[in-house]
């Protein structure tokens, strides 16, 4: 089961090596360094699996370390499945 879910509200950029991306924070907190495990497809809630790390989290134009539910922010994913991030509607830190 997932402790920290994102639901990604928009991929900015995506790429082989990393992605940025809009997100709202649904459950617990996500800091600089957690590792997502899993995703939701949008379009027909298949799961979908991967290793993307957070490398960093904006908030308002600014640096944070961390963003907690309910609130949104900007953030970098480095891993080699970034680029299929377009297609997924959440992604967790365990099963969804």
């Amino acid at each position: 089961m997932a402790d920290k879910i994102l639901g990604l509200e928009r991929v900015e950029v995506a790429s082989d090596a990393g992605a940025v991306c809009i997100v709202r924070c649904l459950q617990g907190t996500v800091s600089v360094g957690d590792i997502f495990h899993a995703g939701k497809r949008r379009d027909s809630d298949e799961a979908v699996s991967f290793e993307l790390t957070v490398e960093s989290i904006w908030r308002y134009g600014q640096p944070v370390e961390f963003v907690d539910a309910p609130h949104g922010a900007k953030v970098r994913f480095l891993g080699a499945s970034a680029g299929g991030l377009g297609g997924c509607s959440q992604i967790a830190d365990g099963d969804l």
